[in-house]
């Protein structure tokens, strides 16, 4: 993105190529294929963003994020404390 002459654009990759590319992908892709299969060895948990350790019932905020399987957190969130669900599942080896 940007001019011929090297002039800036004063805009970020974000804000410059990403609306290009979205529009792209919206007349190549298919509407109706099917969701992505998750490869074998890896494995999805539910994240606190704050502590990056694995989200208890009590976590105010979680996100899903993949992981390559044994590379994930082991640890439920120290910072809001687990919940009687996390610690039975740590407690009898449950993912």
């Amino acid at each position: 993105m940007g001019f011929d002459d090297e002039r800036p654009i004063r805009l970020t990759g974000s804000q410059a190529a990403l609306p290009i590319w979205s529009e792209l992908a919206i007349r190549l892709i298919s509407q109706d294929q099917p969701d992505f299969e998750i490869p074998p060895g890896v494995v999805q948990r539910e994240i606190d963003p704050k502590t990056g350790q694995l989200a208890t019932s009590q976590c105010p905020e979680k996100t899903l994020e993949v992981f390559i399987a044994g590379t994930e957190p082991t640890i439920y969130c120290e910072v809001h404390g687990g919940g009687l669900w996390e610690r039975l599942k740590q407690t009898f080896g449950f993912s």
